[in-house]
């Protein structure tokens, strides 16, 4: 016959046995615990605004020597906004140079600096650099070195 003592051994366990399952619990709550801590110290710095990032595009130079002109072309990449875009330290969007898109300057777009006497002009042997600005900072995109006038 079963008394107290033997169903209460066999229903709670030993002195020994009872404490496997405290410990175990500590463990896992700790664990979720350290788990839970990343996962929002994650979420918390990913949040940050990145701010803009300058686009990744492609330039290619022409340039004629003979008459003084280079054209600069969007060869590929993302659109820019011509309020961050600077040739020269000119923002493109307060500048009358003619792109063919207004909105965005986007792949086959192309501008015409010529090295006379004009409103897109500049200076052979001078570098011509393509700068790109957003949050106060500043990114060279592309640069172009003219050549010396032969004159």
């Amino acid at each position: 016959m079963l008394d107290g003592n033997t169903i209460r051994k066999k229903l709670v366990g030993s002195e020994d046995e009872r404490a496997v399952s405290p410990v175990i619990g500590v463990i896992l709550m700790v664990a979720i615990t350290v788990i839970l801590a990343a996962v929002i110290a994650a979420f918390v710095l990913d949040m940050g605004d990145m701010g803009d990032q300058a686009p990744s595009t492609q330039f290619s130079w022409d340039e004629d020597v003979s008459d003084e002109n280079l054209e600069i072309t969007v060869t590929g990449g993302e659109d820019i906004d011509p309020d961050n875009l600077y040739i020269d330290g000119t923002r493109v969007s307060e500048s009358d140079w003619d792109w063919s898109s207004n909105d965005a300057i986007t792949a086959g777009d192309t501008l015409s600096l010529d090295g006379s006497d004009s409103e897109n002009e500049y200076d052979p042997g001078d570098t011509i650099q393509i700068v790109w600005e957003g949050d106060g900072e500043g990114q060279l995109l592309d640069d172009y070195d003219t050549t010396e006038s032969s004159e």
